[in-house]
């Protein structure tokens, strides 16, 4: 008897598609194009059905794409048959195994990300252990079980989709455009492309869509950015355009094996591209692709020594332009890392300690020839003849080392067990003289301080500040949860009152932000507002007895500011209507045991406008008496989301729910 997985491997292949005249005359179509075979043998015009109005390049891209499609195909029926006949039932069953493992240890991972006994999101675990297996399929990491796993498993993002017959290519000027966007907002705050050959082999691909010359990772990153560019725009109504990001992202995924494949920076270059777009991805809010995928970027970099100085080697390893570029690639994944990371409370990639590389020269373009680059000799440091947009990158960096020092020293395991004794103290106080240092010496871009047409995000002084206050908001927030009604002391309300202050700066230079332009949001915006607004309620709470009315206006603030990134991304619609049930709740609870009558306007605390499911949610909760002391148990019982539970868990601190029980 045959067996039955051998029957798959002897199947007739079809033509995906056949042509109008083949269908008429039920021929049997071999779908070559431009011209199929029966076509060309009866010398008949051959059409295809929905691409009869594309432009002559689509057209032969589309015929490009089904070449490419029959292509895998023939792979696959390949390597089917090559384990059916060669891959013993043990070998099997060790692949079936490592699979599930990996599945299931990402899974588990997720469930401690953030010290909760939960998964976080329904489905984060196993899709994101699909687009490990990916990666890893396509690398040369050696992993003997990992080998087999078809690369097909990239698409696993829900996002990925297969370019329609009704989207054609943008013009070129669209598409340069795009190009500009991703410089002007991206590049700022990211620079690891070369932004003067990254244009270079556009042009020529404009000219000559030919890319079997060029490095593969070439048009990945064109279409990555274009990719990337578009999501801002759909993010941004006002500028104008339809431009769909899934078709440059579809297109994208076709050089992403060999782009993975590339040696060195060109690697980096191409997972950081990915990072990007799914942090910007609006269904990836609770997805820890993002996290998994820079922390290749990091490990590829230190594979190739990325994070230590280059202090002796050959021409190549002195050239100035190589120096730069690699300690750009380097810098871009380290910021990124340490963002993603302090967001889901998982560890760095990189410990801080194995890091001496210098932080990149501060110069809009990386010069070739080295001229506009001095070496001081006592430092082996890459000093700038002058400043540019890139300073706030350079400055960023040296508040994301900070971070690292603070998340290592109070959030880590080996951090001291008790919060409130002196030592402990004097170390927060330590760190906050630290980051005002780093306040007071932020890049001025402009003499008088006005900001000029076209203006960067990344040179405001709001942007700056916000930094700032998120940073001063992370090294208090393990303190002030950790007093007790019976030993409160001035310090208690020092702390406090910095971190209401902090966690109200954020939202109010959010919103100052957004009016004066609005802004694109992606994930790590949105948590930080989101755990500022819980910050705000928490230190109402902390201190109801005395409420300070300022601070309702900092609520007000973050909520403005959520109901504006509902507005543009709808994933976002269940922070916001938790924090209105929350901040509605705890106003109730405040004003009732605090607040005069008429101490609050008659103003509606949240927009008129917002019609959402809140009421319903705050139905269904059963919230506690009035009277209830516990802010733990409040958020606890209104709050049954787990991924937006753990928001507050703060960076993993502490192992149990209970974290602000006072």
């Amino acid at each position: 008897m045959n067996d039955p997985r051998n029957l798959s491997s002897s199947k007739r292949t079809r033509a995906p598609i056949a042509c109008l005249r083949c269908k008429r005359r039920k021929t049997k179509c071999n779908g070559t194009r431009p011209v199929c075979t029966p076509c060309q043998k009866a010398r008949a015009s051959c059409t295809w059905a929905g691409v009869s109005h594309m432009g002559a390049d689509m057209g032969e891209e589309y015929a490009s794409l089904l070449q490419y499609t029959r292509s895998l195909e023939s792979k696959v029926a390949e390597l089917e048959g090559r384990t059916q006949h060669n891959i013993a039932p043990a070998s099997e069953h060790q692949v079936t195994s490592v699979t599930a493992e990996l599945s299931t240890n990402v899974a588990l991972l997720s469930m401690n990300a953030t010290a909760e006994p939960f998964f976080v999101g329904a489905t984060a675990g196993f899709s994101v252990s699909k687009m490990v297996e990916g990666i890893l399929s396509q690398s040369p990491i050696p992993h003997p079980a990992l080998n087999s796993i078809a690369s097909s498993n990239m698409q696993a993002n829900s996002d990925v989709c297969p370019p329609t017959n009704n989207q054609t290519r943008p013009d070129p000027q669209v598409e340069q455009k795009l190009v500009d966007i991703f410089f002007s907002r991206v590049h700022p705050r990211y620079p690891f492309l070369d932004r003067f050959s990254f244009e270079e082999f556009y042009q020529s691909y404009q000219v000559s869509k030919d890319t079997r010359t060029v490095s593969p990772s070439k048009p990945f990153h064109l279409h990555m950015v274009l990719a990337i560019s578009a999501r801002i725009m759909q993010l941004h109504p006002e500028m104008g355009g339809n431009i769909s990001p899934e078709f440059y992202y579809s297109n994208a995924t076709r050089y992403v094996d060999e782009a993975l494949q590339a040696p060195g920076l060109e690697r980096i270059q191409s997972l950081l591209l990915l990072a990007l777009y799914i942090l910007r991805t609006p269904g990836s809010i609770s997805n820890l692709g993002g996290w998994h995928i820079i922390g290749f970027a990091v490990r590829y970099a230190v594979e190739l020594g990325m994070h230590r100085n280059i202090k002796c080697g050959g021409p190549r390893t002195q050239d100035p332009y190589r120096i730069e570029i690699r300690r750009r690639v380097f810098w871009s994944a380290y910021v990124l890392d340490r963002a993603v990371s302090l967001t889901l409370g998982r560890p760095f990639a990189l410990s801080e300690n194995d890091i001496d590389v210098d932080l990149p020269v501060a110069l809009e373009q990386i010069p070739v020839n080295g001229k506009e680059i001095q070496y001081n000799q006592s430092s082996a440091a890459l000093t700038a003849t002058k400043t540019s947009s890139l300073s706030s990158f350079v400055h960023l960096c040296r508040l994301r080392r900070l971070e690292s020092r603070i998340k290592q020293e109070l959030y880590s395991a080996s951090s001291p067990a008790t919060m409130q004794d002196y030592t402990y103290d004097t170390t927060i106080d330590s760190y906050r003289q630290e980051l005002l240092e780093w306040l007071n010496n932020i890049p001025f871009f402009t003499p008088d301080g006005k900001l000029q047409e076209g203006y960067s995000l990344y040179d405001t002084p709001e942007f700056f500040r916000i930094q700032y206050s998120k940073a001063l908001r992370m090294l208090l927030q393990h303190r002030i949860t950790h007093f007790s009604s019976e030993t409160y002391s001035s310090k208690d309300k020092e702390y406090l009152a910095l971190s209401a202050r902090a966690a109200g700066d954020i939202c109010q230079y959010y919103r100052t932000l957004h009016q004066r332009r609005p802004l694109g949001w992606n994930f790590l915006a949105l948590h930080s507002i989101f755990t500022a607004g819980l910050t705000l309620l928490y230190c109402i709470w902390a201190e109801r007895e005395h409420a300070d009315l300022a601070r309702f206006e900092d609520i007000r603030s973050c909520s403005n500011v959520l109901f504006a990134i509902s507005e543009r991304w709808p994933t976002a619609t269940k922070f916001r209507d938790i924090f209105e049930v929350l901040a509605k709740r705890m106003i109730d609870l405040v004003s009732l045991s605090s607040i005069p009558h008429g101490g609050l306007d008659d103003a509606p605390f949240l927009p008129e406008a917002r019609i959402s499911p809140a009421g319903a949610l705050q139905e269904s909760t059963g919230f506690p008496a009035m009277n209830q002391d516990d802010f733990w148990a409040m958020l606890d019982e209104l709050v049954d989301d787990d991924y937006i539970r753990s928001q507050f868990q703060l960076n993993g601190a502490d192992s149990s729910w209970g974290l602000f029980d006072s």
